[in-house]
């Protein structure tokens, strides 16, 4: 396995924060996403990625206001580089977070999660470690709508500096 092609994956991976939010949401959720090939800065070639994820999350009210979030998750990440052999990483993560309603409209969730992304061919190292806190503040328009924003710091961007993050909940009917 290369590792720029590793680092692209990676890369691009780290703008994907769907499992902590459905975490949140869900007791259980799953999920499938298809990135399209792309050029990923200085590297070689292209590189297309699918990412098939599953997560449980446990909430634990802890008052009128707060909840607490526990959960483990699997990310099975599919790398294509252009240049180079495919690969596969394998991704276990914890998470343990704390959603709190400020008023009836205004809440606020952060979470953090920690992990592993490695093929698993090789011993893991500190570089297969992931490690990311999410925070988010959100408004809730009606029992409809909720629009929030806040910043994902991830170490999976081979940097530790603030991603911006922004969630939309839209529940159209009772049933979705």
């Amino acid at each position: 396995m290369n590792w720029r092609s590793l680092a692209a994956g990676l890369c691009l991976l780290s703008v994907s924060s769907v499992a902590r939010a459905q975490l949140v949401d869900s007791v259980a959720a799953s999920s499938f996403e298809y990135y399209p090939s792309a050029r990923n800065g200085d590297l070689p070639g292209e590189t297309q990625l699918n990412v098939a994820r599953v997560s449980a999350g446990l909430p634990i009210r802890v008052g009128e206001e707060t909840m607490l979030v526990a959960g483990v998750a699997y990310e099975l990440i599919d790398v294509h580089p252009s240049v180079g052999g495919s690969f596969q990483l394998h991704a276990p993560k914890a998470s343990c977070g704390v959603m709190h309603d400020f008023s009836e409209h205004w809440s606020g969730l952060l979470i953090g999660d920690a992990g592993l992304a490695s093929d698993f061919s090789e011993s893991v190292t500190s570089d297969d470690l992931l490690l990311s806190l999410t925070g988010l503040v959100t408004y809730k328009f009606n029992d409809s709508v909720k629009l929030g924003a806040g910043a994902v710091y991830d170490r999976r961007s081979g940097t530790l500096r603030p991603l911006p993050a922004v969630t939309v909940t839209w529940r159209i009917s009772e049933r979705l």
